[in-house]
């Protein structure tokens, strides 16, 4: 794999992987399923971010995410919480989280995974429309470079709130569960 990571996609995925491998069952062998969903949630969350901003082959890509979440969103509950009657151990409340967590990672996989593969299929189409091409070429190079320079700036300053939603999100979540 040529692929280089910065540090945040290398912190993103080390986090993740640190989550559902170890803080998932730590947390479950300590007899606190709250916290193991919480960890749980933001584990696959932030493995979900990972694989979403992966720059591979479109198909790979998307089966790897729809893949994802059927690992995720079916197996790993039934392994960490429901496997050996636990299920009758936990409450009502944290049932209720893990059956809207399976379900949410469920369709954001397949949605997400499902669109990339549907555009490769539009891309490889055989019966794919041209587009029109104009005969007359006006050039605003300047400005789109400006324009570009603009929106990744936006993007990064989005996707920082976004991360910060998160954490706070997770915070509050945690709280409640106290």
């Amino acid at each position: 794999m040529s692929q280089r990571y910065n540090g945040k996609q290398k912190a993103i995925l080390v986090f993740s992987v640190l989550c559902l491998v170890i803080g998932v069952p730590v947390l479950q062998a300590f007899k606190q399923p709250e916290f193991a969903s919480i960890t749980m949630f933001m584990g696959c969350l932030f493995s979900f971010f990972f694989a979403v901003d992966y720059e591979g082959e479109r198909m790979v890509k998307g089966m790897g995410i729809i893949v994802f979440g059927i690992i995720f969103g079916s197996y790993y509950p039934e392994m960490m919480f429901y496997a050996n009657d636990g299920k009758k151990l936990l409450s009502q409340e944290v049932l209720r989280n893990l059956d809207v967590f399976e379900k949410l990672i469920v369709f954001a996989c397949a949605g997400a995974g499902g669109s990339i593969i549907a555009n490769h299929a539009d891309k490889s189409s055989s019966d794919r429309e041209e587009a029109v091409v104009s005969q007359t070429v006006i050039d605003k190079t300047k400005g789109i470079d400006n324009l570009i320079t603009h929106v990744t700036a936006m993007n990064k300053k989005i996707n920082n709130l976004i991360y910060f939603i998160v954490v706070i999100s997770i915070f509050i979540l945690v709280y409640i569960a106290i």
